[in-house]
């Protein structure tokens, strides 16, 4: 009787009267959004690829046919089974995969790494709770399948039997015939390079892997090439040995400080959130956005470039480079390594010395693992949103009610101390601020994330100067480093972030200001600094021996050479670098 029925079926589909008939809408239905689906993908490749062609250049050349086929089968595996359920996972699944990658890109023209998506899984969500995502207009790509998914799960009972007419060795006979037929379109870059050679320079060929064999190759050869907490550990380059007697530096600039001051200095180091390089000078309306800030250039030892290690563990990577002195890891969060005891914490030395150390931030403590990294680090204490009591605004406290906290320990504060601090209030997309801060210099840029940011870094400029006034006022023996811990993602004419792109790299530069107790004044106008730096400046001024190991340079001995700057597998100069992002070389 069923194989009687079956016959009747397939003679009824090979009808050509059916497909007019109601009866092939499924039919249609399932086409549509395959084909569709599969133009979502292909959308998607563009977004992450290095091609300049036109989308209709890239669809001809990119195997749209190989593609539908290969969509067409895995939709068609599910479409064979009764319930809708697997079908609703893999969609879901499909969609959140292309979103977090093209959200990834978009923000740091790189791919996320597999060990990324479990690492920064927590992260993610707080993002996405928070509406902190960077807005991208591209993402909405991502949406256009929809009425033909909804339309699908609709007449899925009828799209499910006819799939069933179709016997099983038939497609999996096809399915292998169009394996094997795209398979021979995975050429290599070059002719003496495979996926898996070129995937073993993985720094200089990500973009070439991902434009020729795509996305999933990508992640299934980072799959094979996984590295686990033992081997990254053993991959850390920790640099040169230097040390210091405490005994009072030849250098003209450092000595003339450290002889001034009655006792050790303290030092409060300040990460700002999204401080660009260009913001420090940058005007709207014949007025600077940040006066302040800009008032420090000429009242500090101002590095107007400085290089920002921001990689696999995006904001946190700041911290991890300038408390260690060693560059962040490119595949996974290096704040978030397991059983890592940061023996190359500058944080240390300054607690055997006698030195109190605190570490502040307006956000929770379990955000990239930071309670427990500052504890590994040597920090006694570290205060997030809760351990101060503040109240959450938006995302995290305000950054006017965070220095307020440090104000009130600083009066309490009697041996020397070094404190870091966190701001949060720039956070992306930059809509914190505006919660609390009211500005109308700005309302009338129509570029909603450019007023955003000016206003957030505005906000931001004023509770700065109010804290670094009072510090300096009450506690003259203080060292103040101030930077940014990455550029923000702004790609319009209005304002275009100090960075630049070269060889699928991308290089992003934030001002450092050093104020000294003394006031000391410099402006670099050769060399870039970096986050590495920091731990060997601190060590230096402050007059306790120490034993360290960097290939950071000290930016007190400003007549000094500086040494050439590592990022990735590569070493630059940093007279280049800061040639190139002075004139603005390829900008992002």
């Amino acid at each position: 009787m069923k194989a009687s029925l079956r016959a009747v079926h397939q003679k009824a589909v090979l009808i050509p009267g059916w497909f007019l008939s109601k009866k092939a809408v499924p039919l249609y239905a399932g086409v549509l959004f395959v084909i569709v689906n599969t133009l979502r993908l292909l959308i998607f490749d563009k977004l992450l690829s290095n091609s300049s062609d036109s989308f209709l250049s890239y669809l001809h050349y990119s195997g749209f046919l190989s593609k539908f086929a290969l969509v067409g089968i895995v939709f068609f595996l599910l479409f064979r089974i009764k319930s809708r359920i697997p079908l609703i996972v893999w969609y879901c699944f499909q969609s959140l995969y292309m979103f977090a990658n093209a959200s990834y890109h978009e923000c740091f023209q790189g791919y996320l790494h597999v060990n990324q998506y479990f690492g920064l899984f927590g992260e993610g969500l707080d993002l996405v709770k928070y509406a902190a995502l960077p807005h991208d207009s591209s993402a909405w790509f991502l949406l256009m399948d929809i009425p033909f998914f909804i339309g699908t799960l609709v007449l899925y009972p009828s799209i499910h039997r006819l799939s069933r007419y179709l016997r099983f060795r038939r497609l999996v006979l096809i399915t292998g015939c169009v394996l094997v037929w795209y398979a021979v379109q995975w050429n290599p870059v070059s002719e003496d390079a495979s996926l898996f050679d070129l995937m073993n320079n993985e720094y200089t060929a990500d973009g070439d892997v991902v434009d020729t064999y795509g996305l999933l190759a990508f992640n299934l050869v980072d799959i094979l090439k996984y590295r686990d907490a033992v081997s990254h550990i053993k991959s850390i380059e920790y640099g040169r040995q230097i040390s210091g007697t405490g005994a009072a530096a030849q250098d003209t600039l450092l000595a003339d400080s450290i002889a001034k001051q009655p006792t050790h200095p303290n030092f409060i180091l300040i990460q700002v959130e999204s401080m660009d390089a260009y913001i420090v000078n940058c005007q709207y309306k014949k007025a600077f956005v940040t006066p302040y800030l800009h008032a420090l250039t000429h009242q500090s030892i101002y590095y107007p470039y400085a290089m920002s290690y921001h990689k696999a563990g995006s904001t946190s990577d700041c911290e991890f480079s300038t408390l260690n002195s060693i560059e962040p890891f490119d595949d996974y969060p290096s704040m978030k390594i397991r059983n890592y005891d940061y023996p190359n914490s500058l944080i240390k030395p300054l607690i055997a010395a006698g030195y109190d150390a605190a570490a502040f931030h307006g956000n929770r403590g379990t955000y990239f693992n930071r309670t427990s990294a500052f504890k590994k680090m040597g920090f006694p204490v570290f205060y997030d949103i809760a351990e101060m009591g503040l109240a959450e605004e938006g995302w995290g406290a305000s950054d006017g009610k965070v220095l307020d906290y440090v104000t009130a320990k600083l009066a309490t504060q009697k041996n020397p101390f070094i404190y870091y601090i966190i701001t949060m209030s720039s956070h992306e997309p930059f809509t914190l601020a505006g919660l609390y801060y009211k500005n109308n210099a700005f309302a009338s840029i129509k570029d909603e994330t450019a007023r955003n940011y000016f206003l957030s870094l505005s906000y931001v400029d004023r509770e700065l100067k109010r804290f670094i006034t009072h510090v300096r006022a009450t506690m003259p023996n203080t060292y103040i480093i101030m930077y940014g811990d990455h550029t923000p993602i702004i790609k319009k004419n209005l304002y275009r972030r100090a960075s630049y792109l070269e060889r699928s790299r991308v290089f992003e530069f934030v001002p450092m200001f050093i104020l000294t107790p003394d006031g000391k004044t410099y402006v670099e106008t050769k060399n870039a600094a970096s986050f590495i730096d920091v731990a060997p400046t601190i060590l230096a001024a402050s007059g306790v021996p120490y034993s360290y190991r960097s290939n950071g340079s000290n930016l007190l001995e400003t007549a000094g050479r500086m040494a050439p700057l590592g990022f990735y597998d590569m070493t630059y100069l940093r007279s280049s670098l800061y040639a190139k992002v002075a004139r603005g070389d390829k900008g992002l």
